[in-house]
């Protein structure tokens, strides 16, 4: 006996490709983990830019046009330097008063990057709202 390809079934039933499902399932998945506060995925979220901004292998101008020669320089929008991690966490006039609502006291890069769980979900929140694209 044989089968009938999977393909030739969604045909025959009317039944949205494997491929939609699935992308739809997780589409629906991941708005339902960042409306919800307490979901254990909701974190995970959060894990690629601290990981990003750890290491150096981000998004931010200075890595795109030094490593990757993308771009037409490594300044920061703000003009008053490269847009490296520690520019935008610590530098960055752009972002000043969020930065001084998120950490109210001088905190340094290394507690920011590396600091307590505490620390690491304030620098999360900064990029966030900062809205810099990690």
């Amino acid at each position: 006996m044989r089968s009938t390809p999977i393909q030739e079934l969604e045909t025959i039933t009317g039944l949205e490709p494997l491929e939609d499902r699935r992308d739809t399932k997780m589409l629906v998945q991941a708005a339902k983990f960042k409306r919800l506060p307490n979901h254990p995925m909701r974190n995970r979220l959060a894990q690629p830019t601290k990981g990003r901004l750890r290491t150096g292998h981000n998004r931010l101008n200075d890595q795109v046009y030094t490593k990757l020669r993308i771009g037409q320089t490594d300044q920061c929008p703000c003009q008053t330097g490269s847009q490296t991690t520690t520019h935008l966490l610590q530098e960055c006039p752009m972002h000043e008063e969020l930065r001084h609502r998120i950490w109210t006291d001088e905190t340094p890069v290394s507690r920011k990057l590396h600091g307590s769980l505490v620390d690491l979900r304030r620098t999360a929140s900064f990029v966030q709202e900062a809205g810099v694209s990690i």
